[in-house]
């Protein structure tokens, strides 16, 4: 797994380094997955999770959405 900042990610995009495309009218950005495949087609077993927290202090709350997102996951099969 890998862990980059927001900031790297987001100067990766505007490199050409990560593949996607960005919003108009919101500035939002949406980023290929190098995983997805057509549903029909999808036979993989890696995905990415993604959590933030706005301050140190609740890291714990980071580890706990950590968590329920791996449930998540692993309930529905990746």
């Amino acid at each position: 797994m890998y862990s980059l900042n927001y900031r790297t990610v987001v100067r990766h995009f505007q490199e050409g380094k990560i593949k996607g495309f960005q919003d108009k009218k919101t500035g939002t950005i949406y980023l290929e997955s190098p995983f997805y495949k057509e549903e029909y087609d999808r036979n993989y077993d890696k995905v990415f999770l993604y959590a933030r927290i706005s301050s140190s202090i609740n890291k714990k709350s980071l580890d706990g959405q950590m968590e329920r997102m791996r449930s998540y996951a692993s309930a529905k099969g990746w």
